[in-house]
């Protein structure tokens, strides 16, 4: 995969301005997709405000539109969220999102190769974490890479979890309190390689392979798929690799060991 291209981000209010200066001046990057919908974005909008950051653009691609999120929508999406079925929450998004979420992203790729992206919903997890699933398959990541990535999200997410379950428990869904719910809170937080895992499996099974959905779900041409993989794909040596373990290293060894990623936590 190119380095420095696709960035996998939540919701990006608490940027700073040195942050946004990297963003801009380090990573070169001129767009940001946010993958939210508009009332989760105005539900938020006491504690994580939209922000503009200058010279990049925000492009606003919501995967579930506002009649999605009425309350019979919403009780099937967290049922299968809090259950642990978070597959079948993905398939949801992956049909939801492919017209104009996922195609818009795609098509930045096919269309502005050189200009870095920033991608990402709230948490930066389903929406934004199933995205980039497509794009590691289509740049011919191994699965169980795809997966170790994905399971990254926990680290991102840790220093932030305690104020997105207290959020959630005011709705609802989670007030009763009880051990039921907490676990489904938990289901729902959580960034499991197992997820990730069933999630490829059904990508190939159900929509034919990353291809497939691209050319069917999101309306590309086959040429147009080539294109976008030839895009996003590079002959440098891949950054992370898979130990004996299954645990998502850094290619190159630093100090004569290996560098787990979970390490480069808060460097």
């Amino acid at each position: 995969v190119r380095r420095n291209l696709i960035y996998r981000a939540a919701e990006p209010s608490r940027v700073t301005a040195d942050g946004m200066a990297v963003l801009i001046a380090k990573l070169n990057v001129t767009a940001t997709y946010d993958l939210r919908s508009n009332p989760e974005i105005e539900s938020l909008s006491d504690t994580c405000p939209v922000i503009e950051i200058p010279g990049i653009t925000r492009h606003f691609v919501p995967v579930f539109e506002e009649d999605d999120l009425s309350p019979e929508a919403l009780a099937k999406r967290y049922s299968s969220y809090t259950s642990g079925d978070l597959p079948s929450a993905y398939r949801s998004i992956l049909t939801a999102g492919a017209l104009l979420s996922y195609r818009a992203i795609f098509t930045h790729l096919l269309e502005r190769p050189t200009e870095p992206l920033v991608i990402h919903c709230t948490a930066g997890k389903d929406r934004t974490g199933v995205v980039c699933a497509l794009l590691l398959m289509l740049a011919g990541v191994d699965d169980e890479l795809v997966a170790a990535e994905y399971a990254l999200t926990e680290v991102g997410l840790e220093p932030f979890k305690q104020a997105i379950r207290e959020r959630l428990l005011g709705r609802p869904q989670f007030m009763k309190g009880d051990e039921e719910a907490r676990r489904g809170l938990e289901n729902m937080l959580s960034s499991t390689v197992e997820t990730m895992r069933r999630t490829t499996a059904m990508i190939r099974d159900e929509f034919g392979g990353v291809e497939a959905y691209m050319v069917r779900n999101c309306g590309f041409t086959a040429e147009q798929v080539a294109a976008i993989k030839r895009n996003i794909t590079s002959e440098e040596r891949p950054c992370f690799a898979l130990d004996a373990q299954g645990k998502l290293v850094y290619a190159e060894e630093q100090k004569g060991k290996l560098v787990y990623a979970e390490e480069q936590k808060g460097k």
